[in-house]
């Protein structure tokens, strides 16, 4: 699996905008594309502005390479919304654990 790390850095003036844009364009775009695993989205306040991460998982290195490049290349939300982009990293997953817990709860639910 391979995991793809974004940030966004947006304006706190026009973050509302930005994340409702966020939710109704941008993540169900994520959603219907082949091979996404998971997409989450965090954020985190900076004076002034609102960092918005986001972390998705894919089934492999092919799979996010047909994604980025049916992505439209675009600038709207640099002009519309103020937003920073920061230089994505990607990443081989070569390990993940679950907690004692959800191991637990896991077995308990079947």
């Amino acid at each position: 699996m391979i995991a793809r790390i974004s940030s966004a850095i947006v304006p706190h003036s026009l973050f509302d905008k930005y994340s409702a844009y966020l939710h109704a364009s941008a993540i169900p775009i994520y959603e219907i594309a082949e091979g996404l695993v998971s997409v989450s989205v965090f954020q985190r306040p900076v004076v002034g502005y609102v960092e918005l991460l986001t972390f998705t998982v894919w089934q492999s290195e092919a799979a996010l390479t047909r994604f980025l490049e049916d992505r439209p290349a675009t600038n709207n939300e640099r002009n519309d919304y103020g937003v920073i982009h920061t230089e994505p990293h990607v990443y081989e997953l070569v390990a993940s654990r679950q907690g004692a817990r959800q191991i637990a709860e896991d077995l308990q639910a079947e």
